[in-house]
């Protein structure tokens, strides 16, 4: 994806429940952007435009992808000069501790 599109593409590792409760994993990609914004690494500055950032999750990936936006999104300032310009949530999992009336049909 990365080479086809050409952009820079961060693999966030995170720390998995149920030994680490959540917002464990959120904070992790908090980390990743703030590690974004500023690293000092010669390659990355040449190839990356941290003012066209995109966050991607699969399943659960997109529910920490989505949580990451928008606490990133309330300390805006906090990022600068990284912008996000969205979110790619793909099959993102957000569920509770109820289902709704919907998943009780499946």
């Amino acid at each position: 994806m990365a080479g086809k599109l050409a952009v820079v593409v961060v693999s966030v590792g995170y720390h998995l429940a149920p030994m680490h409760r959540l917002p464990a994993a959120s904070d992790d990609s908090v980390v990743a952007l703030n590690w974004i914004k500023s690293a000092d690494d010669v390659w990355l500055r040449r190839f990356d435009d941290v003012s066209k950032c995109f966050l991607m999750g699969t399943c659960a990936g997109g529910n920490i992808s989505y949580h990451a936006g928008l606490r990133a999104s309330n300390a805006v300032d906090d990022f600068v000069p990284l912008k996000i310009g969205g979110l790619i949530l793909h099959h993102p999992l957000f569920g509770g501790v109820q289902k709704a009336a919907s998943e009780l049909t499946i």
